[in-house]
């Protein structure tokens, strides 16, 4: 395994650490709000937690995109296409590739001929 994909399968352990432990604090919040116990401190956890929820998330579909360029090329692609290859949303593929345009580390997209 290359360094490249050394670095996307931490990238993809550490975002499921993430979002599972996430899912299991959002359960014991809920757990405590239902018997009527203070969740305030579980609040401020999943508020702070959040931020590194997404941006592990947003790492992944980069690498995911990364692959797909890697191995065929930087197109022109349609969305939709690029989307699919990766295997992530639509929606995502988008969010992702506008903040790499805004940060200035990706070319605005180009007109695709209509999809």
């Amino acid at each position: 395994m290359g360094t490249e994909d050394q670095r996307r399968a931490i990238v993809a352990e550490v975002a499921a650490e993430l979002r599972d432990l996430a899912e299991l604090l959002r359960g014991e919040r809920s757990r405590r709000a239902a018997e009527g116990t203070d969740t305030e401190l579980l609040d401020q956890i999943l508020t702070e937690l959040e931020p590194a929820v997404v941006l592990a998330h947003d790492a992944e579909i980069v690498g995911a995109i990364g692959r797909v360029l890697e191995r065929h090329g930087p197109g022109p692609w349609f969305d939709a296409d690029l989307a699919a290859m990766a295997g992530v949303g639509l929606t995502e593929l988008r969010r992702i590739r506008d903040q790499m345009t805004a940060a200035g580390l990706a070319r605005p997209a180009a007109d695709p001929p209509p999809e």
